[in-house]
């Protein structure tokens, strides 16, 4: 037995059976056309898809029979293909930046901080300030909101607040964006 490194696929499609593949009994059946043929015997469907010189290939597996479709199996399989690469390029990614600071950030280290914030919203990015609570912090969260307040003031100029303060945990933030 060969021992190695498993080869995983890295895309989240699903298998298209057609053909032979195809293993239940029975069928419903569609044609090139589109049109309803109905229910019927999977090697009979086969035949009927041979003969017009086309693929049986399996559109909804998980229907009750599985649904059956007559077309080009190659021509399928790339159509899917372009379909999942428009898919791709439709997505928008959002490049968010994060500084993080303390109660204790020093007022010198916060305007270097903001420096930073400006830089990044200027290249059209969001930023995540986030302020860390260490120890018995936490009770002066009020603290934390009125730090991340100021930090936010100093910079209406470039940036709006897309998410005012959060509490998650020990951790306090606010997610800014360029202004348009």
């Amino acid at each position: 037995m060969r021992r190695g490194r498993k080869k995983y696929s890295t895309k989240n499609t699903q298998r298209v059976r057609a053909n032979h593949e195809i293993r239940v009994p029975k069928v419903f059946l569609i044609d090139e056309d589109g049109e309803k043929l109905g229910e019927m015997e999977t090697r009979k469907a086969l035949s009927l898809a041979q003969e017009r010189g086309y693929d049986l290939v399996e559109i909804s597996p998980s229907a009750k029979p599985p649904i059956c479709k007559l077309l080009d199996y190659g021509k399928y399989k790339y159509d899917l293909s372009q379909k999942e690469r428009q898919k791709r390029k439709q997505q928008q990614e959002i490049d968010i930046k994060e500084i993080r600071m303390s109660l204790k950030t020093g007022e010198h280290d916060l305007e270097v901080k903001r420096e930073k914030a400006r830089k990044f919203l200027k290249a059209g990015r969001q930023v995540k300030v986030t302020l860390r609570f260490r120890g018995r912090e936490i009770v002066h969260s009020e603290l934390g909101k009125e730090i991340l307040s100021k930090f936010f003031d100093k910079l209406t100029d470039v940036a709006e607040l897309e998410k005012p303060a959060i509490k998650a945990g020990k951790v306090l933030f606010i997610i800014i964006k360029p202004k348009k």
